[in-house]
């Protein structure tokens, strides 16, 4: 311990022979590992500084040491801040000097100290060396502390109490809340999540104290301090025995002036003050909570039955609870500090007790020799609590104090005129001669729902023609007149009548009021000059969507029935087989290229509607340029159209088309059918299970140009019906393939006149039929036939044929024929006219060769 210090961190004080010196000041340091340093190493020559209610007190000790090397008591700067250190003042008295350092030692040492010694607890929170023996130490409370760190959290699920002593004990602060209770307290009652953004913990509990009107103060004793908190009248005494202090004295000389009863000094003062409280809460609703646009609901309450002329007008906002009971409560506990501030008693005294937060009582005690009246009748008895206390004590037993002071039956929380809700308050935008407020959330009308107003702002040189809506206060009753408020100049919109909006004044020199922000819109009207409003992204997104949509759309220009549109899109969403309904009216257009075409491609109109786009009910047009593929996969396609006039045009270099058809029924009723297809190559491959097909046709006229035509058909079963009035059929074909294998084939046909003309160069075909039933019916047949080479090969197993006919003419040029017929059993009846030939054969087997035909019975061959 006797090793030289580093002066600027450390220093060394001789203990005085005297462990118990005759002082008035006592000072004492709790040192780690129990080391107590007190009068026998310091001595206190001054002490002074000031607290104030609900603010962390500040004092200033001057301590005298000697610095002789022998018996020295070493210590660095580090072991003396952030210590415990205690003060104490002794009033004058007839004790001895040891029995007033004895009463100092028991008192930081958790005694007590009596009433003839003051006591100030602190902890140590700056020490300075000046010159050699002569420091200077700064006591503050432990709660100090606090103002050193800061933190970013959320208080979950707390009450105003508890969030604040959550932060206490964290930091080992001595505290008390007795005077917090109750279940309608509202630092009790409400109970929610607090965030805690990067503000002292200090400044956090400040902010929480000021939601529920709490205070706070010090008690002091010999070892320890200890923050008192309330928001009630909840005042401890200064003085235990509760005895007045005068305000008069009755000598004017050194003793008559330093008694510790006497108020040596003092002024009391009232203030003109608000005439009242008037509060409002304001419950705001999130957008969240209901499907329609968002509200308010207030709770209204004055402090006094008549706020008077000069009411304090106290407004709040909150997201959740409540009530006019609530509202009381607040009003009466602001109008009990409003009244605590508007009266001010202060003074100075020689009372060493006197702390913020405590109270005491004035007497006037009557002059010596002087009428028996009281001096000051208006301060007889009255208590009054302390607010604010400068302490001034001297070596030499000196102390006095400067305070001030107001009545005891009001609050002393912190009240200013700006702890209201300034700047902005919350509104309903109203309606107006022919507007409505609109009945259903989901659907709003064209026009009724929105009402947006003009106005006017001038001075000498310019003149404002602003738009906004009216509004009605939440401060104000629901009779109030309306006020109009100009729009945000960011707006482009109006807001629709109901929802909530944000009124608060412009942030520039005009300070106009304005709507800057709405809480919840189902719907908006566009405000600009051109009714557009315009949005330009640059930049890639993602976006991804669950649930399902209804959209009801009209154009400008529409004559829109709402109802209606309404009513198809949520009949069929109610049908549970859709995603998304929308209605849209007006027609649109679209317009789409490929990157790769996109510079050589451009509208025309003209080629898009030809001379079929003047119709009155047009719906869409679109124009592409690009590939464009398409895949399905579905268990029902299906496509129903009712056309007046339907136009095609395609041109395709190569066409392929595959269909696998299971089964496919086709009916077609056309009045008139113009086809014209130019095909360069086209091969079609189909696989019909079954296929039936029923065609009407009053006219049909078909031209097919064919360079090489390659069909296959394999077909189950195939029902064909037609009923043609004119059929006019021209072919010309290069050369034609045809392979066809018929399990059963039956086919009716009824022709009034048929005119068919066929010139085939070569034609080879090969017809495998298991059954074959015909029937021909023809008033008038003309064949011409001429065939250069033909080869025929005809096998049936079984064969009926029938021909009527009412005149034949049959002309055949063979130049090389070859025939076999192989029947295994045949039928034969001819009948024929001019002349009556029958001929009636039996089953037999004949053979004839002719020329190079032969013949067999059931079977034929031709070569």
């Amino acid at each position: 311990m006797n090793q030289r210090l580093d002066p600027l961190a450390a220093s060394a004080v001789a203990p005085i022979d005297d462990p118990r010196p005759a002082l008035f000041l006592h000072s004492a340091i709790f040192l780690r590992g129990n080391r107590i340093v007190s009068d026998e190493t310091f001595r206190l020559t001054s002490f002074s500084g000031q607290e104030s209610a609900s603010e962390t007190f500040e004092y200033q000790l001057e301590l005298h040491g000697n610095t002789v090397r022998h018996r020295e008591v070493a210590f660095t700067f580090d072991d003396i801040i952030g210590r415990p250190v205690t003060v104490g003042i002794q009033y004058p008295s007839g004790d001895s000097q040891a029995e007033l350092s004895d009463r100092f030692q028991r008192a930081i040492r958790g005694a007590g100290g009596g009433a003839g010694l003051a006591l100030f607890n602190g902890i140590v929170s700056a020490f300075a060396l000046e010159m050699n023996g002569v420091y200077r130490l700064t006591m503050k409370p432990a709660l100090a502390k606090l103002a050193l760190t800061n933190r970013y959290r959320v208080h979950a699920q707390k009450n105003v109490r508890d969030a604040i002593g959550d932060i206490l004990d964290e930091h080992r602060i001595a505290y008390t809340m007795e005077a917090v209770s109750g279940d309608d307290n509202p630092a009790v009652a409400r109970i929610q999540d607090w965030l805690q953004a990067g503000e002292s913990d200090l400044d956090f509990i400040k902010r929480m104290m000021g939601k529920a009107h709490l205070y706070y103060f010090f008690s002091h004793g010999g070892n320890q301090h200890r923050a008192v908190f309330a928001n009630r009248p909840a005042y401890p005494w200064a003085l235990a025995s509760r005895q007045p202090l005068r305000y008069t004295y009755t000598g004017e000389d050194e003793a008559g002036l330093a008694q510790s009863d006497v108020i040596s000094q003092f002024s009391y003062q009232q203030t003109l003050a608000s005439s009242g409280v008037q509060t409002v809460f304001a419950r705001q609703e999130a957008a969240w909570e209901s499907d329609a646009v968002a509200q308010y609901q207030t709770y209204a309450a004055s402090s006094v039955a008549d706020p008077g002329q000069l009411p304090f007008q106290q407004y709040k906002i909150y997201q959740y609870g409540g009530s006019v009971e609530e509202a009381r409560h607040f009003a009466g506990a602001t109008g009990d500090a409003l009244d605590s501030a508007a009266s001010q008693f202060s003074g100075s005294s020689y009372c060493p007790h006197f702390r913020a937060g405590h109270q005491f009582s004035v007497t006037g005690s009557k002059l010596v020799d002087s009428h028996p009246q009281l001096v000051r009748p208006t301060l007889e008895g009255q208590a009054f609590v302390l607010t604010q206390v400068k302490h001034q004590a001297s070596l030499d037993g000196g102390y006095t104090n400067e305070f001030q002071a107001t009545r005891a039956q009001g609050l002393i929380s912190a009240f200013s005129m700006q702890e209201t809700q300034q700047g902005s308050l919350l509104a309903r935008v109203v309606a107006v001669p022919d507007a409505a407020v609109p009945p259903d959330w989901r659907y709003y009308a064209a026009a009724t729902p929105y009402d947006a107003q003009h106005n006017q702002f001038t001075d000498g040189q310019a003149r404002l023609d602003a738009i906004g809506v009216y509004v009605i206060f939440s401060t104000a009753g629901q009779d109030s007149e309306p006020v109009w408020v100009k729009l945000a100049p960011s707006m482009q919109t109006a807001p629709e009548i109901g929802v909530t909006v944000v009124v608060a004044r412009a942030q520039d020199e005009s300070e106009l009021p304005e709507i800057q922000s709405i809480i919840h819109s189902n719907g908006n009207t566009c405000i600009m000059p051109e009714a557009w409003v315009a949005s330009s992204r640059t930049g890639n997104n993602y976006s991804t969507s669950y649930g399902d949509g209804k959209s009801v759309r009209f154009g400008t220009a529409s004559s829109a029935d709402l109802p209606r549109a309404v009513g198809i899109v949520e009949k069929t969403y109610s049908s549970g087989r859709y995603r998304d309904t929308s209605y849209a009216q007006g027609a649109s257009y679209s317009f789409a290229a490929a990157d790769s075409v996109a510079a050589a491609s451009s509208s025309n109109l003209q080629e898009l509607f030809g001379a079929l786009g003047g119709v009155s009910d047009l719906l869409s047009a679109s124009e592409s340029f690009g590939s464009t593929f398409s895949r399905q996969q579905a268990s029902v396609s299906s496509s129903v159209s009712t056309v007046d006039t339907s136009y095609s045009h395609s041109t395709v270099g190569s066409s392929t088309s595959i269909s696998h058809v299971t089964s496919q029924n086709n009916t077609s009723t056309m009045g008139d059918s113009v086809s014209h297809d130019i095909t360069g190559t086209t091969s079609s491959t189909q696989a019909v299970g079954v296929s039936s097909s029923t065609q009407a046709t009053g006219m049909s006229n078909n031209v097919s140009v064919t360079g090489m035509s390659t069909a296959a058909s394999l077909t189950g079963v195939a029902n064909s019906s037609n009923a043609t009035g004119i059929s006019n059929n021209s072919s010309a074909t290069g050369e034609s393939n045809n392979s066809s294998a018929t399990g059963v084939s039956n086919n009716a046909s009824v022709t009034g006149v048929s005119n068919s003309t066929a010139l085939t160069g070569v034609s080879d075909s090969v017809n495998l039929t298991g059954a074959s039933t015909q029937t021909n019916l023809t008033g008038k047949s003309d064949s011409v036939a001429i065939t250069g080479v033909s080869t025929s090969l005809s096998v049936n197993g079984e064969q009926t044929t029938t021909n009527v006919s009412g005149l034949n003419k049959s002309l055949n040029v063979t130049g090389s024929s070859s025939t076999i017929n192989l029947s295994g059993a045949i039928t034969s009846l001819d009948l024929s006219g001019f002349g009556m030939r029958a001929s009636f054969e039996a089953a037999t087997v004949k053979c004839e060769i002719s020329g190079l035909a032969v013949t067999m019975p059931a079977i034929k061959i031709y070569i």
